[in-house]
């Protein structure tokens, strides 16, 4: 099984829910409506290359089996009209991933971990003459993206037979 980024967001929703304390958490598409303040957006920012692949041989179904880990970095920003309420949400947010009820949940239906966070950092910008209260940091995850159902026959022979061989003069 390859997993797929809506399978990556749906692993991640609930337990992003849990890590921080707004109702209102959603994945950044661009042009996507915004909603009301406060609210909590995880945009998908980067995939690594492989971070370690591993193949192995299966004596039962004579296939080579595939692993592969992945780390994927999300952007997580905080939106609020309260002056330091964003940064609060930030520093819940990402003490919140360090929960073990959270990490739990995170890896309940997919392989993933969290692997790090950044620190919050003050984004507030001003809009239509108020200031948006804003905060960004990034949370890594590890993410088993080959789960070794993915096989390959390497074409093993028990036996050969006679070899005819044929020279050409």
């Amino acid at each position: 099984m390859t997993i797929s980024r809506a399978d990556i967001e749906a692993a991640i929703f609930p337990a992003a829910v849990m890590a921080g304390t707004n109702a209102n958490v959603i994945f950044y598409y661009p042009n996507a409506p915004r909603p009301p303040l406060p609210y909590t957006s995880y945009r998908y920012f980067s995939m690594s290359p492989s971070q370690s692949i591993a193949r192995r041989f299966n004596k039962e179904t004579q296939l080579v089996e595939f692993f592969e880990c992945r780390q994927v970095t999300y952007q997580i920003d905080c939106f609020s009209t309260d002056p330091t309420q964003a940064q609060t949400e930030a520093a819940n947010i990402v003490v919140g991933w360090i929960k073990t009820l959270v990490r739990e949940k995170l890896h309940e239906n997919q392989p993933i971990s969290v692997w790090r966070t950044t620190g919050p950092q003050d984004t507030t910008t001003l809009i239509d003459g108020a200031f948006e209260s804003r905060a960004t940091f990034e949370v890594v995850f590890n993410i088993l993206v080959e789960d070794g159902s993915t096989t390959e026959d390497i074409g093993y022979f028990d036996t050969v037979g006679d070899i005819p061989w044929t020279n050409i003069t």
